[in-house]
């Protein structure tokens, strides 16, 4: 169910109720989009607010996990060295990660 840019900013503005003091961070999985462009007009007016974009399902399971464990800051920041680590192909998989042989003979 999709919603209308009002009740999007809405929901993302009544997502500061759950502020611990420590921030929120918001998920967005695409730059510029609808999501990211109202986490980013809240997140402007609240320095302790972060917005993340480019998540996918892996990354987002990963950083519900951690969430709690640390502050918004170091929870940040590692959550986007791991989105650099986990952007792969399977053609670099495939070649990059395989032994390479040797094109010198032994003799």
């Amino acid at each position: 169910m999709g919603y209308s840019t009002e009740a999007l900013w809405q929901r993302l503005a009544d997502a500061g109720a759950y502020d611990d003091d420590d921030g929120i961070v918001f998920l967005s999985d695409v730059l510029g989009g609808c999501t990211f462009r109202e986490a980013a007009n809240i997140a402007l007016d609240h320095p302790g607010y972060k917005v993340i974009t480019g998540t996918n399902l892996q990354m987002a399971v990963e950083m519900i996990l951690d969430r709690s464990q640390l502050d918004t800051k170091a929870f940040c920041d590692q959550k986007l060295e791991c989105g650099q680590r986990s952007a792969t192909s399977l053609w670099h998989k495939q070649h990059l990660s395989a032994p390479t042989l040797s094109t010198e003979s032994g003799s």
